[in-house]
């Protein structure tokens, strides 16, 4: 297996397949639930809440930022959480 960069993506060639050039995150699954999400944003809020198209992406950019929010500030109430309240105790043992 070969490895080739263009300046768009990384793509892999298989030794048998000539010039034919495959992108590694076609048919992930990630790759799907990646499109998935962006379709019921993007296409399924606006239709949902009977919106203007460019209205709808308005608010499809809003949630995906809020959600963002969410996101950063559970890590850092989680990070605050371990350093002020769950912080180890190292004890020495003294062996003999």
């Amino acid at each position: 297996m070969t490895f080739a960069v263009s300046k768009h993506s990384l793509y892999r060639t298989t030794l048998g397949s000539g010039d034919k050039k495959v992108n590694p995150c076609q048919n992930s699954p990630l790759h799907t639930l990646r499109g998935l999400f962006h379709f019921l944003l993007l296409v399924g809020l606006p239709t949902f809440m009977h919106e203007r198209k460019e209205q709808g992406l308005l608010n499809a950019v809003c949630v995906w930022g809020v959600g963002l929010l969410v996101l950063v500030t559970l890590l850092v109430s989680m990070i605050l959480l371990w350093f002020n309240v769950l912080t180890p105790e190292y004890l020495r043992a003294t062996v003999g």
